[in-house]
């Protein structure tokens, strides 16, 4: 995983994890989901590490003798989270996709993101499946969720939103699980962060 430092600018190289599906079984995981904490300001987070991604394009590719390439994604910031399960209000801003390949292997997509969530435990806090409520930091050490149930469990939900039954019945396929959940109702939305008093935000 050492080229996934050469992804990050020097000030985030201690500050990410992988979480979700990668970080729950990689064999089975068809990309890399890469959370990079910023606690100050996601769009200047965003804008700095595409500036490094332009720079260092040129050292990934010698590292790995092939090309590599990465896609801008929408910067639209999202909310996630539920005061009333985990009192967590997560904002998220996609970065980019990462595509190449090593000399010997494919390399799996990575999908950078910030987050305002101040570390893995928080982020993975605010998931809505439990299989995917676990995170690998920077040193290798795993966080799990206590909602976290092992790939050869039945999923749980934590909470449902709009991708919720998507992303339920994807993990059922991988892992050649029984759809057992059928009522997929979508929680009552939330109050976004900027409408919260900073009394009332949990970090």
């Amino acid at each position: 995983m050492n080229y996934l430092l050469k992804l990050l600018p020097e000030t985030f190289r201690s500050s990410w994890c992988i979480a979700g599906g990668y970080a729950a079984c990689p064999a089975l995981a068809k990309d890399i989901d890469l959370w990079v904490y910023d606690r100050h300001d996601l769009a200047e987070a965003r804008q700095t590490i595409l500036d490094h991604l332009k720079a260092q394009l040129d050292a990934v590719q010698r590292y790995y003798q092939r090309p590599f390439a990465f896609e801008p994604e929408e910067a639209t910031e999202q909310h996630q989270g539920d005061e009333r399960y985990c009192n967590l209000f997560i904002n998220i801003s996609k970065v980019a996709v990462i595509y190449g390949r090593s000399v010997n292997r494919e390399v799996k997509p990575v999908h950078i993101m910030v987050t305002d969530a101040p570390g893995p435990g928080e982020l993975i806090s605010a998931f809505d499946v439990s299989t995917h409520a676990v995170a690998i930091d920077h040193n290798n050490r795993v966080f799990k969720h206590g909602t976290y149930t092992h790939p050869g469990q039945a999923p749980a939900l934590i909470r449902c939103n709009a991708k919720t039954q998507g992303r339920y019945e994807k993990i059922c396929d991988r892992f050649g699980l029984p759809q057992a959940i059928t009522d997929f109702t979508i929680d009552e939305p939330v109050r976004p962060v900027e409408d919260m008093v900073d009394d009332d935000i949990p970090f």
